[in-house]
């Protein structure tokens, strides 16, 4: 195959999936944005936290929601729970790395904050651990996985919000992600400032 089919069938396959992700997950993606936009108007704070890689996106959902999405507005409170790299490893070492998101839950959690657990194909090996953190300080929860793995589905109840990507591939899933980030914070902007600033 040659690079230029290549790039062609990548972008045509992530085009795909993101339609296929229009058509399936609007409803999830719209109560989502929902209950972060209830947090942060009831005074709570939007926490995050990524396994492996989507650590990263987890990251940058607390930066556009902190700094700015696509517009200028007031920042609003959220916080990366993977952001202390020293933190995450201290709590490796002496506990557990399954318990490095909860016991920062346990911690900094208040009761009205909400999390977003944002898992790949293979899961995340503390996820039961997380969601017993956030249950016990009464967070509202999101997860953000794939619907392959879908490692959250038993762990869930009828108040929490799954957002299963349907993509195949960590890549996929990922770029799916990513979308739903920015639907996210698009949607959270025009709930809690309307449609122009």
């Amino acid at each position: 195959m040659s690079p230029t089919d290549r790039i062609r069938e990548h972008l045509l396959s992530s085009a795909g999936q993101l339609s296929d992700t229009a058509e399936r997950l609007t409803g999830p993606i719209v109560r989502a944005s929902e209950c972060m936009s209830e947090t942060l108007l009831q005074g709570g704070r939007i926490l995050s936290f990524g396994s492996g890689v989507n650590s990263v996106l987890a990251q940058y959902l607390s930066i556009l929601l902190l700094n700015r999405f696509q517009r200028e507005r007031p920042g609003l409170p959220a916080m990366n729970l993977n952001s202390d790299a020293a933190l995450m490893n201290a709590i490796a070492m002496d506990h557990s790395f399954d318990e490095v998101c909860s016991r920062q839950i346990r911690t900094l959690g208040q009761e009205g904050d909400a999390l977003i657990v944002i898992c790949g194909l293979d899961g995340d090996r503390g996820l039961t651990e997380t969601i017993t953190a956030a249950r016990d300080r009464a967070l509202k929860l999101i997860v953000l996985d794939n619907e392959v793995g879908a490692s959250s589905d038993v762990l869930l109840e009828s108040n929490d919000i799954g957002i299963h990507a349907p993509a195949v591939s960590e890549a996929g899933c990922r770029e799916i992600h990513l979308s739903i980030i920015h639907c996210l914070c698009e949607l959270i902007d025009v709930q809690i400032f309307g449609d122009t600033l």
